[in-house]
């Protein structure tokens, strides 16, 4: 099929980030049902858990910053900028990159700085 889209989601995916709206998981499954999807990165923070879930081939984790590193958040710059997306979504939930302010402040302006 011609014209497939590349999306790029940034934010917590189960079991990748420690606030409980982890709505984007179930989104991106959704999401990679439709035909047209050629493939979902999905960059979010760095796992501490280990866990053995399945989800569906057109989604990879991108696992990208660190919460624990405030200055890890640019690596979302690098992971977007080299890449060829049709698609970037961002999750602005309130404490999506962990508990520091700052780092959530870096994140709210992230979108303009690409």
């Amino acid at each position: 099929m011609e014209n497939m889209l590349k999306i790029a989601f940034i934010g917590n995916f189960y079991g990748h980030g420690k606030v409980d709206d982890q709505w984007g998981t179930s989104f991106l499954i959704l999401l990679s049902r439709l035909s047209y999807i050629e493939k979902i990165d999905v960059i979010c923070p760095v796992s501490d858990k280990s866990l053995d879930a399945k989800f569906p081939d057109k989604i990879n984790i991108k696992e990208t910053f660190n919460i624990s590193k405030s200055l890890s958040i640019f690596n979302i710059r690098k992971q977007i900028k080299y890449r060829n997306y049709d698609l970037v979504i961002f999750n602005y939930g309130p404490t999506v990159y962990g508990n520091s302010n700052i780092m959530n402040l870096f994140g709210l302006f992230m979108p303009i700085s690409i």
